[in-house]
């Protein structure tokens, strides 16, 4: 990958640290994913091409949302770039923690959380990294770093 770091699409100041769920765009802050929501730029491009494939499957899910079997607000919780964002003190936890710092040591590790970083299906790409046991390791000692309790009462979940 080259060197050039990519710019925040909306204000094209900052360096990025967002994809929009939807349509893949570059943002670096809440303030620029409001603003980006906000227009009509955003598509969502999987539903679209879906669309076309599954011929309506798109308007059944609207209609089911309609009807109030999915509700708007389930929905729009999937958006928010902050849903699954850690707060300042769980990030300050996590620089802190010796057994994260130690794991991040492991080259084979750093080339899987690389892989997840660039990968355009997260969830997938977690599941195939969630089969390596470094990266069990590394994601037991993140959460026990974050939410405090020891990584065997994490691993006996």
């Amino acid at each position: 990958m080259d060197n050039i770091t990519q710019k925040c699409s909306v204000c094209e100041e900052k360096q990025y640290k967002y994809r929009c769920p939807k349509c893949r765009i570059l943002y670096c802050s809440v303030p620029c994913y409001k603003e980006h929501k906000s227009g009509d730029s955003c598509e969502n491009k999987e539903e679209i091409q879906k669309a076309k494939e599954d011929g309506g499957n798109l308007a059944k899910e609207e209609r089911a949302k309609e009807e109030g079997e999915v509700s708007e607000d389930e929905d729009d919780d999937m958006d928010s770039p902050i849903d699954d964002q850690l707060t300042q003190e769980q990030l300050n936890k996590l620089g802190e923690s010796d057994s994260v710092r130690d794991l991040l040591q492991n080259p084979h590790l750093r080339v899987l959380i690389t892989q997840l970083d660039k990968a355009d299906e997260k969830a997938k790409a977690i599941e195939g990294a969630m089969q390596e046991p470094i990266f069990v390791e590394f994601a037991d000692a993140c959460l026990a770093a974050t939410v405090g309790q020891d990584k065997d009462t994490i691993a006996d979940r």
